[in-house]
């Protein structure tokens, strides 16, 4: 895979490639609440919250950011990767 930021944009830049070592859907709701369902390959618990992962401040901000972009329930996929 390859990872980007600003895409759709002139800032557009290649951040790096990875490859995916595992998978598992994900569902954000309101009041705060996100669950992971069965993972497949090789997803692992990290020490850091999850919306400290995917750089949010707090885990409000995160299900704030997905009500407004997608609509809650949100219901899609993480993916764990690993550098090239």
């Amino acid at each position: 895979m390859k990872l980007y930021t600003g895409l759709r944009t002139k800032k557009c830049k290649k951040l790096m490639d990875v490859v995916c070592v595992g998978v598992a859907p994900i569902i954000v709701s309101a009041h705060s609440q996100w669950k992971l369902g069965e993972t497949e390959g090789n997803i692992k618990p990290s020490v850091a919250p999850l919306h400290e992962q995917e750089g949010f401040i707090n885990v409000q901000t995160m299900v704030n950011f997905f009500r407004e972009e997608y609509g809650l329930p949100y219901r899609g996929w993480i993916h764990a990767w690993r550098k090239v």
